[in-house]
């Protein structure tokens, strides 16, 4: 990971949505809906992992760009 940053705690049983998206350096940006959240990392699948581990664990739907 690149640089996180977190801006405040939600409450756990809230769902929580995350796009991914690539910047124009080529990294990966991981930015919950709402922006409470954001993360930049080098390669697609710790963007994902990240996205998963701030879900609390749950599995949620990834489209890949």
């Amino acid at each position: 990971m690149i640089h996180e940053r977190h801006h405040a705690q939600r409450g756990r049983g809230l769902r929580r949505t995350f796009i991914l998206g690539r910047s124009a350096d080529g990294s990966w940006i991981v930015s919950e809906v709402g922006g409470f959240v954001a993360a930049t990392f080098l390669n697609l699948g710790e963007a994902i992992r990240f996205a998963q581990a701030e879900r609390g664990g749950r599995v949620g739907i990834v489209v890949p760009p």
